[in-house]
């Protein structure tokens, strides 16, 4: 699958909450609002997702800002595959809510159909 990233300017954050072994960011892409997660994954301890946060909260601890906007991209990067997906089958009523969960060793997408914490 080809992956056109975005274009920036089409991008409104309205909310972000990242660290703690979660990563959970609201924002409008175009017309579409999008409500994407990535948290701690239990059943599988080696993965993309475990790897991703444990450096994001390493570098909370760090206090390195610079490093956690780089990982924070790299978890929006595994998303945007998928948004391009669903931008096309959009129903134009409701939040898109997207999670990444590795299994069977592959990193997969679901539906989730939790409220954004702050």
């Amino acid at each position: 699958m080809e992956v056109n990233f975005p274009e920036w300017n089409l991008v409104r954050p309205l909310q972000s909450s990242t660290g703690g072994f979660m990563f959970e960011h609201l924002f409008d892409y175009g017309n579409v609002r999008y409500h994407v997660r990535i948290q701690k994954n239990h059943n599988v301890q080696q993965c993309t997702e475990n790897n991703l946060l444990s450096q994001v909260d390493g570098f909370f601890e760090e206090k390195d800002l610079g490093s956690i906007e780089d990982v924070i991209g790299e978890c929006f990067d595994l998303f945007w595959p998928f948004i391009q997906l669903h931008a096309e089958e959009y129903d134009g009523q409701s939040i898109v809510r997207l999670q990444l969960i590795t299994v069977d060793g592959e990193l997969q997408l679901f539906e989730h159909d939790e409220e954004f914490k702050e």
